[in-house]
């Protein structure tokens, strides 16, 4: 009887912890093989462009390609936060550090999602032309996406506005919008895997600020949402160079 107990607890155990199991190990596999024809896609519109932009006196059609290579950043950023939560989950996830601006690393997503964001504009507020520091670029690059990405998709009308300032020995970066208020008692919760929020009425696996948290405390700084004037703030930190950081 005591066995037949301890089989079924066994069992159960096994029963229990089978989805978690699966759930990685599908993110992972989707993530690698939709990783390279996405890539693959990428360059062949950026070399599209490249060629427009040469020949002249096509507009239209480059920003056309402009708003396709923005719908293929989203796709790369579904892609990312798949593998990076299958990498933190089997505790996996690293940075691959190199000098960088981090000026530049927000200037070129905010750009970019300019072009997506018809009914929000997006503005980026800062007097820094220099904070540098060693950043995983591509993984700075998902953070910045997920906070826009959120921003764009859940914030009803009204401006986003993007701060970026250096506060120290760190830099900090401020996402506001005009979206529904996400209460204190949620603020923590929003940010756990697999969590949504019904006032966001957020869909998809709720991976993407779990992912972005990991990779900012990665890099030594901190994520967090506090209430604007107008929404939420969603702000990060990361630390800088000891020279040559200054704007």
């Amino acid at each position: 009887m005591g066995t037949a107990k301890r089989v079924d607890v066994r069992q159960k155990a096994t029963e229990a912890a089978a989805p978690s199991l699966t759930t990685t190990g599908f993110l992972n596999v989707a993530g690698h093989e939709l990783r390279a024809p996405v890539t693959a896609l990428k360059g062949q519109l950026q070399l599209m462009q490249r060629r427009i932009r040469k020949e002249g006196g096509r507009t239209r059609d480059d920003e056309a390609l402009t708003k396709m290579l923005y719908q293929i950043e989203r796709m790369q950023q579904l892609v990312a936060v798949y593998l990076d939560a299958s990498y933190q989950e089997r505790g996996e996830l690293s940075l691959m550090r190199q000098p960088n601006n981090l000026v530049t690393l927000v200037e070129r997503i905010v750009t970019l999602y300019a072009v997506a964001s018809a009914k929000h504009p997006l503005r980026l507020e800062t007097t820094e032309t220099t904070l540098n520091g060693e950043f995983d670029g591509g993984r700075v690059d998902l953070v910045m996406r997920e906070l826009l990405g959120n921003a764009l998709k859940y914030a009803h009308v009204g401006e986003i506005v993007v701060r970026l300032r250096r506060d120290g020995d760190m830099a900090l970066v401020e996402v506001e919008d005009a979206g529904p208020a996400i209460h204190a008692e949620r603020a923590e919760a929003i940010f756990e895997p697999y969590v949504t929020d019904s006032v966001l009425q957020k869909t998809g696996l709720g991976l993407g600020l779990f992912v972005a948290r990991e990779v900012v405390r990665l890099h030594g700084g901190e994520l967090g949402l506090r209430q604007g004037e107008r929404g939420n703030i969603f702000w990060f930190t990361l630390p800088l160079d000891d020279e040559g950081s200054e704007g």
